[in-house]
């Protein structure tokens, strides 16, 4: 059985698209018999800038070199490129759908002109034309598997949920981390990662943050990784009187991601969706204490392991955060059992539920194969 991976692009806001092709590689070569093969597939010469030669590299170039790329089973990793259906063989092609995030264009918060959001819309819809091909459609949680059978006119019997795992780096060393090893003061901090796109609620995180600093006189910094906040978002912490309180980290190396977590006291992730939520998982393996929103997967991924709050619910998330550095109990007991629920989430554990749909859709394909040859091996009529 020949395995391609078909990659995304490398971009900062699909930065988990790189993490799950990269793990789906390394944990499923173990697992694969000695006659099997597994490769990573992406175009040569990919362009990302400006928009137009990205758009040429991703829905042009890429499905032309897919069709010469194919193995037995295709596994496209990101269902932003379902569009490569229309070049693939559809019988033999699985899709992994994260989350309906980006959807919806009438949000005005949305970055670019109204001419791109048009554009998107019917990107969007060539998109998810190609997912009603695919011969079968992982999701990373009920939630997003939930979304995925709203939006698009697919069987639910073709799907199914498999949760992504944590790497293992992040339940080390778990009192090794170090505020002053990024540049910082010692002092309280509250941790955000992500990009920026409106459905992480940057809003919520600015108005926590004003309550705790105004209202309880907490002095906490909010350290930021990932995308740096957008002159609009910038604008409403200054008028929120916090913006001195906001440090922006940009994006750090990998290697240096279980250290930030160790070295915040809080994470605080007030989307309102996630079809996993990477950063949650990745802060109870490092035995940060969380408070999330309650909506999308983020219940199914956290458990009773953190604090869930209504991510409209400003006062109530302060409270909680509060709570946290007010209580070292319960500080203690979210840490324990932050650490013990994200043991749960193994990158092993995905790569075999995946590879049980590899090897289910193979034998399918075999026996159909059979069934339409006649014992002269030409095709039955």
């Amino acid at each position: 059985m020949k395995i391609t991976l078909f990659r995304a692009f490398p971009d900062m806001y699909r930065k988990s698209m790189e993490v799950y092709y990269g793990h789906l590689l390394q944990d499923l070569r173990p697992l694969l018999s000695s006659e099997d093969e597994i490769t990573g597939f992406i175009p040569k010469h990919v362009v990302l800038k400006p928009k137009l030669f990205r758009y040429w590299s991703q829905y042009i170039n890429y499905p032309l070199a897919a069709y010469f790329a194919q193995g037995n089973i295709n596994h496209i990793i990101d269902h932003s490129y379902g569009h490569l259906l229309h070049s693939l063989n559809s019988s033999k092609t699985i899709v992994t759908f994260h989350d309906a995030n980006g959807l919806n264009y009438s949000d005005t918060t949305a970055r670019g002109s109204q001419t791109i959001l048009y554009a998107l819309k019917g990107v969007n819809t060539y998109n998810f034309s190609g997912l009603l091909k695919a011969a079968f459609i992982i999701c990373d949680s009920e939630s997003s598997r939930r979304d995925l059978l709203q939006y698009i006119n697919y069987s639910s019997d073709k799907t199914a949920v498999v949760p992504l795992g944590v790497d293992e780096s992040f339940f080390q060393d778990q009192n090794s981390g170090d505020i002053k090893q990024f540049g910082l003061q010692p002092g309280r901090h509250i941790l955000h990662v992500g990009h920026t796109h409106s459905y992480k609620n940057i809003p919520a995180l600015f108005r926590v943050l004003s309550i705790l600093n105004h209202s309880f006189k907490m002095n906490l910094k909010l350290l930021k990784v990932g995308e740096v906040f957008s002159p609009e978002q910038e604008n409403l912490a200054r008028t929120l009187g916090i913006w001195e309180s906001v440090v922006q980290l940009g994006a750090l190396d990998d290697k240096l991601m279980p250290a930030i977590y160790r070295s915040a006291d809080v994470l605080l992730f007030p989307s309102l969706n996630e079809g996993f939520g990477f950063p949650v998982l990745e802060a109870m393996a490092s035995g940060l204490p969380v408070v999330a929103s309650n909506r999308g997967a983020l219940p199914e991924v956290l458990g009773d392991a953190g604090i869930l709050v209504a991510p409209d619910d400003y006062e109530a998330m302060a409270k909680s955060v509060v709570a946290i550095f007010n209580n070292p109990s319960l500080r203690s007991d979210l840490s324990k059992s932050g650490t013990k629920r994200a043991s749960l989430f193994t990158w092993e554990k995905t790569a075999r539920k995946t590879l049980e749909i590899y090897n289910r859709l193979y034998a399918q394909n075999k026996n159909c194969s059979r069934d339409k040859v006649g014992e002269s091996g030409y095709p039955k009529l």
